[in-house]
């Protein structure tokens, strides 16, 4: 996930908050559905779909949820080498065996002073994104098909100081 801000449409996106981008530490787990109906019949392949959540993941994109218990490493997570027409890269972080993933990490900001911001997702799958603990985007893709999906912000979604974003 790339958050980028736009202060003129002239100037072009760039990177915002502390740490970067590259140096930004995620905490995440993957997990597979806890209950029978949430599963999927291996002919569909892999779909989006809402599941019921482990109970120690109760509120996991909120502010102030403690993700000591989680994984810890840098983006982007999946596994092994991906290769998807012209996009290419060797994933920083192993996903774990499980179908599904909660990622969040926190990123400091000095001033909240541009028009829009921007944040750009690299997925296969459907996803939710949460900003400080508040939805601020939903994807339904269900295809194994990994594309850019770019999600415009304005500026009262961010605040000065620490942000959680979670995906």
């Amino acid at each position: 996930i790339d958050l980028t801000k736009l202060r003129k449409p002239v100037g072009g996106w760039r990177p915002v908050g502390a740490p970067k981008l590259e140096d930004r530490t995620w905490r995440y787990t993957s997990f597979d559905p806890q209950i029978e109906k949430d599963r999927v019949h291996p002919r569909e392949k892999k779909r989006f779909r809402l599941i019921q959540l482990p109970a120690a993941l109760e509120g996991w994109y909120k502010t102030d949820y403690n993700d000591s218990g989680l994984k810890t490493g840098l983006a982007p997570i999946g596994v092994g080498v991906h290769k998807a027409g012209r996009i290419s890269f060797k994933n920083n972080s192993d996903w774990g065996a499980g179908e599904f993933i909660v990622m969040r990490t926190k990123f400091e900001l000095d001033a909240v002073d541009c028009d829009s911001y921007r944040l750009q997702i690299l997925a296969k799958q459907g996803f939710h994104v949460y900003l400080n603990g508040r939805r601020i985007s939903s994807y339904g893709w269900w295809k194994d098909m990994p594309h850019y999906r770019a999600i415009v912000l304005s500026a009262r979604h961010l605040k000065k100081g620490t942000n959680v974003l979670a995906a």
